[in-house]
C-alpha cells in the first residue's frame, strides 16, 4: 500500500542502504532483545545510547531493558522502522536503521510522564543528535498538552530534528493527543489493509496524513512465549512507526539537497510534512475533512528528487 519496496528499489536495494550517521530515535517503553534487531549476534538498536528516564528503573533497566510484557510496545513499534529477521521473512521500513531506544513509561499514555518526556527528547536531540524521532505514545486526559511535552518539541523543532506522532487510538473526533496535536509533530492517523479510515483511530484537524495501523505485523515479546510475530488488532502506534522509517528513508535520499536548499533548520520538519502530504495516495471516496489527513502514506514518492518542495514554498509553524 505505501510502495516501501519500490522505495528500497530507488535508492539500489535494501541490501546496500548504507545509513552512515544517519540515526533514529524512539521515545517508547523500551526495548528487548528480539532477533528482529539482530540480537543475539549483530544488533542494530544502539544499546550503548538506549536509556531509561524512569524515576525508579527496574535492576537490568541500563542497555538491556526487562524482558516482559509492559515493555513489548517498544520491540512491536520499533520493529516497524527498522526490524530484519531472515528467519521470519520480516522487514520494517527502514530495516538496520541505528535506533536509539528511549524508555520513559511503561505504558502507552503518558499523562504523567511529561517531564520524563522531555528528559528523553532532548537527550535524543542534543546528546545523540538523531535526524529522526518517533513517538507512539501521548497524553489522552487533558485537553492542552502538558508544559513540558510542548517546549520539548519546540527544542526539537528549532533543531530540525523531525518528530513523527501517532495520532492516537480515541476514536472520538477532535479528542486530541499529545504530542500528535501539537503543530510542530507530524501527526499520522491509522488505516486498514484495505485504505479505509481505521475506526478506533484518533482524527481531527492536527491529522498530517494516515498510515496502515490495522492488522500491521510486527514483532513482540511475552514472558510465556517469548520472541515473536503478531498482527492481531493494531494501532496509529504503527502507522507513526512505519512513518518514521519513511523519514529515516528520505533523510537518506535527499541529505545533500537537504542541507543545500533547507538553511533553517525546522524547514527540514516542514519539507518532509509537505512532501509527505502532497504525494500521499488519496484513495477513492477519501475525504480530507473526516481527519484523517491529506491520504494515505507514499514512501516511494517520497524519494523521487522533482517533489522535494522549495524553500519560499515553508512556512514556520
Amino acid at each position: 500500500m505505501c510502495e516501501v519496496e519500490r522505495a528500497w528499489e530507488l535508492l539500489g536495494g535494501r541490501k546496500h542502504i548504507d545509513w552512515g550517521g544517519l540515526r533514529v530515535g524512539q521515545l517508547d517503553t523500551g526495548y528487548t532483545q528480539h532477533p528482529v534487531f539482530g540480537f543475539p549476534n549483530s544488533p542494530w538498536i544502539d544499546s550503548r545510547g538506549a536509556r531509561t528516564f524512569l524515576p525508579d528503573p527496574p535492576p537490568g533497566a541500563g542497555s538491556e531493558w526487562p524482558r516482559v510484557l509492559v515493555g513489548s510496545h517498544g520491540t512491536m513499534s520499533g520493529s516497524v522502522i527498522n526490524g530484519d529477521d531472515a528467519a521470519a521473512a520480516y522487514l520494517g521500513v527502514a530495516p538496520r536503521v541505528p535506533v536509539v531506544p528511549a524508555r520513559i513509561s511503561d505504558c502507552v499514555i503518558i499523562d504523567w510522564r511529561a517531564h520524563e518526556f522531555e528528559a528523553a527528547l532532548r537527550y535524543l536531540v542534543d546528546q545523540v543528535r538523531v535526524d529522526v524521532i518517533n513517538v507512539s505514545l501521548g497524553t489522552f486526559l487533558k485537553f492542552s498538552p502538558p508544559e513540558a511535552i510542548r517546549l520539548a518539541l519546540d527544542h526539537c523543532y528549532e533543531c530540525g530534528v523531525i518528530l513523527i506522532a501517532a495520532a492516537g487510538n480515541m476514536p472520538v473526533r477532535g479528542w486530541p493527543a499529545f504530542p500528535a496535536a501539537l503543530p510542530r509533530a507530524i501527526a499520522v492517523a491509522g488505516v486498514t489493509r484495505r485504505a479505509r479510515p481505521w475506526c478506533i483511530s484518533s482524527r481531527g484537524r492536527w491529522v498530517d496524513f494516515s498510515a496502515p495501523a490495522g492488522g500491521v505485523l510486527r514483532a513482540h515479546t511475552t514472558r510465556c512465549s517469548g520472541y515473536g510475530y503478531t498482527s492481531f488488532w493494531g494501532g496509529t502506534s504503527f502507522a507513526a512507526a512505519m512513518t518514521s522509517g519513511a523519514a529515516a528513508l528520505w533523510m537518506l535520499a535527499h541529505r545533500g539537497a537537504i542541507q543545500a536548499r533547507y538553511p533553517e533548520p525546522w524547514q527540514r520538519i516542514e519539507a518532509f510534512r509537505c512532501m509527505a502530504r502532497r504525494s500521499a495516495t488519496v484513495p477513492a471516496g477519501w475525504m480530507p475533512d473526516r481527519g484523517f489527513g491529506a491520504g494515505i502514506l507514499n514512501v516511494a514518492a517520497l524519494m523521487d528528487p522533482t517533489l522535494l518542495p522549495s524553500a519560499a514554498d515553508l512556512s514556520r509553524r
